[in-house]
């Protein structure tokens, strides 16, 4: 198990055997440069347990502040999918995008 915040850098190598499932909390941050979650998640891709492994993310402030566009939601959302190699899912939405 590891555990990091927004402001944390991996500094080393992480063993994804017998991991089913890494939980992001606030995962908008995902986009952020330098973000360790993002590093995980590119670490996860090299791993040979790649296709094992589920991916959590949730956040309640998905945009961080006022939208000018409603495009911009849709921006936010499909780049936290490609970071987290995920699909957007919100309350209510059983899973359809």
């Amino acid at each position: 198990m590891f555990v990091c915040n927004r402001t944390s850098s991996i500094l080393c190598s992480v063993e994804f055997a017998g991991v089913s499932l890494i939980v992001f909390d606030n995962c908008h941050v995902a986009v952020e440069p330098m973000s360790p979650y993002a590093e995980i998640v590119s670490m996860l891709r090299d791993s040979p347990y790649n296709e094992h492994v589920r991916i959590f993310g949730m956040t309640s402030s998905i945009i961080g502040g006022l939208l000018e566009e409603p495009e911009q939601l849709e921006m936010r959302i499909s780049q936290l999918e490609t970071v987290l190699c995920a699909r957007g899912g919100f309350p209510g939405s059983r899973g359809k995008k």
